[in-house]
């Protein structure tokens, strides 16, 4: 919980995009996917929990640390 709670921005940065896109792209590859309820939107889900992840260790951790480098400005 304390790891969701550390990228809960970017969860709630990326989450909206990936509800948006994924659909849209999924049923454009894949038509037959219209026929299994909820896995376009698992698949959203987990799509932001990992860009979420993903800009977390390489955005905004980095950038604390410069943060911190520097001091408070």
């Amino acid at each position: 919980l304390v790891w969701i709670g550390r990228i809960s921005y970017g969860l709630y940065l990326w989450h909206f995009p990936m509800l948006s896109v994924v659909p849209k792209l999924i049923h454009g590859i894949l038509p037959a996917v219209r026929h299994f309820p909820g896995l376009t939107e698992t698949t959203a889900f987990a799509l932001s929990f990992g860009i979420a992840a993903l800009s977390y260790y390489v955005v905004e951790r980095p950038c604390l640390r410069w943060k911190t480098q520097l001091g408070h400005v």
